[in-house]
């Protein structure tokens, strides 16, 4: 009974320790200050609270003057030890809570330490996965394996272990881990997959079926409901008719063009004539003709002007109604009767006016030539085919040197052959 009541009068090791004490590993109160200057409150390793702005300082605590203690800053904040206030720590590390103003102590959910920089990154393998390497809070961006990779709706490469996204006009087949090349019959500039636009190129907009169709009030202007690459095919505003290079009626809504001889004044919404001075047959504004006459064309000035070169050959580049102008080619200038030489148009020589009359006399003369020769063959080829026998009508005989040939008029007598000069004792229906 004795010793239980010693042992209960006596104190557990350490609980003689005062304030501003602490207990040492002999079992001896030690005061703090004697270990850590200016110290009020101490473990055996650390002080915990100051009555100095030096000693707060050297434990990252802010000193406050009254009373003569030291307080820790809040979540968000780190001590600055040499202004001795709290500082919030800067946002582009994400602390939850920071030592300085370059590391961060803590981090919110989701988030961890980066060893290199210290700064709170998303912890990408938290959020979306084992393999995400990289990442927004909504997404992972990158991954160093196929599942990972694929499952974002990327292609997974080997070596480097990552990801890729597919270029524009195809789309990533996940189940083959390979790139596709969006069906065109669905015009898309990116697909999603095979059936799917993701965007369209531009006049385009996706429909309901997930296709990039025209988008017609956008290519042509309002009003516009249905076209074609090409046109408009069903405009029922003024805008779309105006960019057709139409006039708009209000009542029916609908569009017309022109007459020939006009142009369309988008601005004003009204036809008004060509300028008579462009000689135009049809005009696309009040500056430049569309189409002119048959023997005009259209100048760089946007006039119609005469085709010289149709009217007088290749090379004639002025002229009137009547002539050509200015020639340079040889084609123009054998029209005008003249002669190409040396790259130039020059009169000819009287010399070369005779040798072209001579030159006409033989083309003349063979050309009546020609002719003679032509029917004498074809009389020769007809008398053949009947064997010298003569149709109805009128006898026909051929001489030769020594004879000559008689045809009956009624094709049923053999007439004999008469001397020359003695035509007197040939039949009656002969002749020579």
């Amino acid at each position: 009974m004795f010793v239980a009541l010693v042992a209960l009068c006596v104190p557990a090791l350490g609980d003689g320790c005062g304030q501003g004490e602490y207990e040492d590993p002999g079992g001896g109160c030690v005061p703090c200050a004697d270990t850590f200057a200016g110290c009020t409150a101490c473990t055996l390793d650390e002080c915990t609270d100051c009555n100095t702005q030096i000693c707060c300082n050297d434990i990252g605590k802010v000193f406050d003057g009254e009373p003569a203690t030291c307080h820790s800053c809040d979540a968000g904040y780190y001590a600055d030890t040499t202004q001795n206030q709290c500082v919030a720590c800067p946002s582009t590390l994400n602390c939850a809570t920071c030592t300085n103003g370059t590391k961060c102590a803590t981090c919110e959910t989701n988030y961890k330490i980066d060893d290199v920089s210290g700064a709170c990154v998303l912890d990408c393998a938290s959020i979306h996965g084992d393999g995400c390497t990289a990442c927004t809070e909504d997404d992972c961006t990158d991954c160093n394996t196929q599942e990972c990779c694929n499952g974002i709706g990327k292609i997974f490469d080997g070596e480097p272990a990552t990801c890729h996204d597919c270029e524009d006009g195809f789309y990533a087949d996940t189940t083959q881990n390979q790139c596709v090349a969006c069906l065109s019959t669905l015009n898309c500039a990116t697909c999603t997959n095979g059936t799917k636009c993701a965007t369209c190129e531009t006049n385009y907009e996706i429909n309901d079926d997930g296709a990039c169709v025209l988008d017609c009030a956008y290519a042509y202007g309002d009003g516009c409901t249905d076209c074609t690459v090409d046109e408009c095919t069903d405009c029922s505003g003024q805008e779309c008719c105006n960019n057709m290079g139409k006039i708009f009626d209000g009542e029916p809504a609908t569009c017309h063009e022109c007459n020939a001889g006009s142009y369309a004044d988008v601005d004003n919404n009204q036809c008004v004539s060509c300028p008579i001075e462009l000689k135009c047959v049809t005009c696309t504004n009040g500056d430049s003709c569309a189409t002119c006459a048959n023997d005009s064309i259209v100048d760089s000035r946007g006039y119609c002007v005469l085709n010289c070169a149709k009217l007088y050959g290749d090379g004639c580049t002025s002229c009137n109604e009547t002539q050509c102008g200015v020639c340079n080619g040889e084609d123009c200038c054998t029209k005008m009767k003249k002669a190409w030489k040396d790259n130039a148009c020059v009169e000819k020589t009287d010399d070369e006016e005779d040798e072209g009359g001579l030159d006409l006399w033989i083309y003349i003369v063979i050309g009546v030539a020609g002719v003679v020769v032509a029917g004498l063959l074809i009389f020769g080829l007809i008398c053949l085919g009947r064997k010298c026998y003569k149709e109805k009508g009128p006898s026909v005989g051929v001489a030769t040197s020594s004879h000559d040939v008689l045809f009956d008029d009624d094709d049923d007598i053999d007439l004999t052959p008469v001397k020359k000069n003695n035509k007197k004792n040939a039949d009656d229906d002969a002749f020579i």
